[in-house]
């Protein structure tokens, strides 16, 4: 059966409209979401969360961190939550998270790390990489950002307290919820942050909880109907991105990162900066 040449054209057509979207596009636009979560019962003031992660430092142009902050700055937030994966691979790239000293927060500024702060990985780690996750701490630590490696802090806003608990990465092996969550009520509202949600088993966690992750890019491609199946569902039944409800006390939300890595790459999953309101 002979095709017509217009049905070609048009496809052809197409796929450099895509091509062109996914290469020059949807990596540049940066998106803000705003999510709601129910943490606190009878809560009658919000706080306002800020959730990014994967700058992947090394593979963005100059000025681009610049714009990132200032997007954050005007909202104004009052906790900031990093998610890991700030650099490549190298120690060069350290010097270029310079502009995240100008965040303004009014309850502070906390970070994880991911497996590319670590310089690669895979179990056991090795010394370099170990002393490469040191550097990255130290530095991110300069710009006035904590960095929580399997550890919690109380923190009250608006007469409302709950534990900010930040665990480091599982695939270095160096997650530990037991020690993270040590000293911490079952009764107290948490909110959990990491890099790669399959640093926690949602079974560990009692009481009112919000999970917080990066690490998966939302898959970076989506096409509709097709990939849906397999980028929905990720480690223990979280999604890979956006939110979900994992029991009755506990949800996740995934982020989809600031940029993407060194493959550059998005369609359908843009870039953002996550707001999450919490009530």
């Amino acid at each position: 059966m002979r095709v017509d040449i217009k049905i070609i054209y048009a496809i052809i057509l197409l796929l450099v409209i895509i091509a062109i979207d996914a290469l020059f596009i949807e990596p540049y636009r940066l998106i803000i979401t705003e999510n709601n979560f129910d943490l606190f019962d009878g809560a009658d003031t919000k706080i306002r969360i800020i959730l990014i992660s994967d700058i992947h430092i090394g593979s963005q142009r100059d000025g681009y961190l610049d714009e990132v902050v200032n997007k954050i700055n005007n909202l104004e937030p009052d906790i900031i939550l990093i998610a890991g994966d700030s650099i490549n691979h190298h120690e060069i790239e350290l010097s270029r998270l310079a502009p995240l000293k100008k965040l303004r927060t009014r309850y502070g500024a906390f970070a994880v790390l991911g497996n590319h702060d670590y310089g690669w990985w895979g179990c056991p780690i090795s010394q370099n990489e170990i002393e490469m996750s040191n550097k990255v701490e130290k530095r991110i630590e300069e710009l006035g950002i904590t960095v929580m490696r399997n550890e919690n802090k109380i923190i009250e806003i608006n007469g409302k307290r709950f534990a900010l608990i930040g665990l480091d990465d599982v695939w270095v092996c160096k997650n530990d919820y037991k020690k993270a969550s040590e000293n911490v009520s079952d009764t107290l509202p948490k909110i959990i942050f990491m890099h790669n949600s399959k640093s926690i088993d949602p079974q560990q966690v009692t009481g009112k909880s919000l999970i917080l992750a990066g690490h998966t890019h939302c898959g970076q491609i989506r096409i509709p109907f097709v990939t849906e199946s397999l980028l929905v569902q990720g480690e223990f039944g979280h999604i890979t991105g956006g939110k979900a409800q994992l029991d009755s006390d506990t949800e996740i939300y995934t982020t989809c990162g600031v940029t993407q890595g060194s493959m550059n790459i998005r369609f359908l999953t843009n870039p953002e900066i996550s707001t999450i309101s919490i009530e």
